[in-house]
């Protein structure tokens, strides 16, 4: 693999970053209340990747690691939402980081500030998968070992400076948002051996999606430990109601759309799913 410092002037790409993301207060989430908001601060240094192989699928992977990290064998592999439904699409032409693509960079400042102010000793790490490879996730559920291992020793190289030959994984969590509940689900059934390392299964909003029948299944089914958020009204004990009505202090426009229009009430809601990775964080035993 082959660190980027920046994708030509799209996104800053390998490089520091000391954020502060808006995010949902872990203490509000439990229960049927209203939602609050707290500002998780840390210090991550984000990698964007390219594999030296011109010929794997997908061949370029995000990644984000708290600056405090001393353990890299617990990986959080996390996987986007659909490119060809983001607007705009982003192109297979695009692919895999250009124009279009670029956007999805975000996720790793994003989701690495409320990482690191959880204070959990994870790695994360984002392949970019194409919509039509979502159903397998391609060569990365064939080669998911050697390549996460890589990218965590190169990582903890130049975090530490520590060359460590023998590191491997240990604990893995797949986490998804929105329509990336069908590349979770295809990785999990495609990738070899990650069963034995499989800990826990986060679903942000898969429910509101096309895929939904995927987040449905987890309920229904044996598997690991679930960190599951959705807009419907839960039943198991990692699984939490995040539908509007617990948004409404947070945007108040919320109150009059409930009765106008729920459709764009949900998706209002959906689009900041993500702050809840802050919980899923602190609620998870790994790290």
């Amino acid at each position: 693999m082959t660190s980027h410092a920046e994708c030509k002037g799209k996104h800053k790409g390998t490089g520091d970053y000391d954020v502060s993301q808006e995010a949902i207060d872990p203490a509000t989430v439990r229960g049927t209340g209203k939602l609050d908001k707290k500002n998780p601060q840390g210090k991550v240094r984000c990698y964007f990747f390219q594999a030296n192989d011109p010929s794997m699928l997908p061949s370029h992977f995000a990644a984000v690691a708290p600056k405090s990290l001393a353990e890299f064998d617990k990986v959080n592999i996390f996987f986007h939402p659909a490119p060809d439904h983001a607007d705009p699409p982003m192109t297979v032409d695009d692919y895999p980081d250009l124009g279009t693509w670029a956007p999805l960079f975000r996720y790793m400042p994003i989701l690495g500030a409320q990482l690191a102010g959880s204070g959990k000793a994870q790695l994360l790490i984002m392949p970019y998968v194409p919509s039509r490879m979502f159903a397998t996730t391609g060569q990365f559920a064939q080669k998911w070992r050697s390549i996460v291992t890589g990218l965590a020793k190169y990582i903890k190289y130049d975090l530490t400076g520590a060359q460590d030959n023998s590191l491997s994984v240990s604990s893995v969590i797949v986490s998804s948002f929105s329509w990336g509940i069908k590349a979770s689900d295809g990785f999990r059934t495609n990738a070899g051996g990650l069963n034995s390392v499989l800990q826990e299964i986060w679903d942000f909003d898969g429910m509101f999606s096309q895929e939904k029948q995927k987040s449905v299944a987890l309920r229904n089914t044996q598997r690991p430990r679930l960190i599951q958020y959705q807009q419907a009204l839960p039943t198991l004990a990692n699984s939490f109601n995040v539908g509007p009505t617990r948004w409404t202090d947070i945007d108040p426009t919320l109150t009059k759309l409930m009765k106008t229009d729920a459709v764009k009430a949900g998706k209002a809601v959906h689009r900041n799913v993500p702050m809840l990775f802050y919980h899923a964080c602190e609620t998870s035993a790994i790290g």
